[in-house]
């Protein structure tokens, strides 16, 4: 068994570029909750703007509960890009 002594997250991408990986899923969440996606061109202005959430903000309040809670599942200590089931 591997003992953890650092754990490193990056979340501003320096270390890994994970931005097209974030687009992908981010699109599909965007598709399943009926929502149109992005092109890449305006998920990147609002990704370096940190509006994204703009996109997401007109959801009924259930839909956007979902996406949040899925967001949650992808970022509490699992380093795995997860879609919306």
């Amino acid at each position: 068994m591997i003992k953890v002594r650092a754990f490193i997250f990056d979340t501003d991408q320096t270390l890994l570029n994970t931005l097209k990986r974030f687009y992908v899923v981010f699109n599909r969440n965007l598709e399943k909750l009926g929502l149109k996606p992005l092109e890449y061109r305006d998920f990147v202005k609002k990704y370096s703007q940190d509006i994204l959430d703009e996109v997401v903000a007109p959801l009924r309040s259930k839909k956007r509960e979902a996406l949040e809670l899925n967001y949650l599942r992808v970022t509490n200590g699992k380093l795995q890009m997860m879609c919306m089931s």
